[in-house]
């Protein structure tokens, strides 16, 4: 990894049995002492899919940070 690599979103429910939260977690680290941009939003009692309000709440958030990686 490279601060050349393009900007990550992570979007990971609190309760996924699938894949481990901290997975995210410790990846999103790894990118940031990279120098890469990096967000994380965990999704508070969701699985490994998501409500209705939270896949909202998920486009909302992922359209903002769209817009601010583009800005640069």
């Amino acid at each position: 990894m490279t601060k050349n690599a393009p900007p990550f979103l992570f979007f990971h429910g609190s309760e996924d049995e699938l894949v481990p939260v901290g997975q995210s977690k410790r990846l999103a680290d790894k990118l940031k002492s990279a120098g890469v941009p990096v967000q994380v939003v965990i999704l508070e009692g969701e699985r490994h899919g998501f409500s209705d309000a939270n896949n909202q709440k998920a486009m909302r958030l992922m359209l903002e940070f769209l817009g601010e990686q583009l800005k640069k």
